[in-house]
């Protein structure tokens, strides 16, 4: 069941919209103008990606969070990875 008590909610952190300046706004939709082209990737492969790179860095920088771009994306691929052992994982105990 999805919690959504007080607690919850008062740790969240929620985007300002004000701290994001016109040009930021102008170089963050140039920018996803070149990912929305591309085939979608999968999160390994699109956190290679140099065009992903710079969007998603564009977005941190807008926000005043430039600087947990690295800690995000570790974040993500450890995710992906667990995921992955997992499926490995649940895949080997059927065929035994």
């Amino acid at each position: 069941m999805l919690d959504v008590g007080s607690t919850k909610l008062k740790n969240m952190y929620l985007i300002n919209p004000r701290v994001i300046s016109d040009t930021d706004v102008l170089e963050i939709v140039e920018s996803f103008g070149r990912i929305k082209i591309r085939d979608v990737m999968d999160t390994e492969d699109g956190l290679r990606d140099s065009d992903r790179e710079m969007f998603d860095r564009k977005i941190l920088k807008a926000i005043r969070q430039g600087e947990l771009y690295d800690a995000i994306k570790e974040s993500l691929l450890s995710m992906q990875y667990m995921c992955r052992d997992a499926e490995n994982v649940s895949e080997k105990n059927r065929r035994t």
